[in-house]
């Protein structure tokens, strides 16, 4: 492996953590549907189907609200994380093979000049 091969595993591990976190909250909300679909509103049904019912409203409307948050602030956090993995991998790489005016001798200044 490079030099260079950590800062590439830090991104793919939080890529991989960013979709698994989404993955989880979107199976959640199809969770959510399926048991509302299950105990649908009817009128005059016992207090026990009821109570049912509306547990599943309120779950679903939660997963909803836990997913429309997860959608909209996930990614530009995740974002933010990588954008420093980035800037710390650019330094790595300009101190690594940036020119050290100490090392041209005056031979390769010359084959420049030309």
């Amino acid at each position: 492996m490079g030099k260079f091969y950590n800062y590439a595993q830090r991104m793919n591990e939080i890529a991989h953590a960013t979709f698994a976190e989404y993955r989880e909250k979107s199976d959640a909300v199809k969770a959510a549907e399926s048991r509302y679909n299950a105990y649908p509103r009817r009128n005059g049904a016992d207090s026990s189907y009821m109570a049912k019912s509306a547990r599943a409203e309120a779950d679903l409307a939660e997963a909803k609200a836990q997913f429309e948050h997860c959608r909209r602030n996930l990614f530009e956090n995740k974002r933010r994380e990588i954008a420093a993995i980035r800037a710390e991998l650019e330094t790595a790489v300009r101190d690594t093979y940036a020119a050290d005016p100490s090392k041209v001798d005056m031979q390769t200044l010359e084959l420049l000049r030309s």
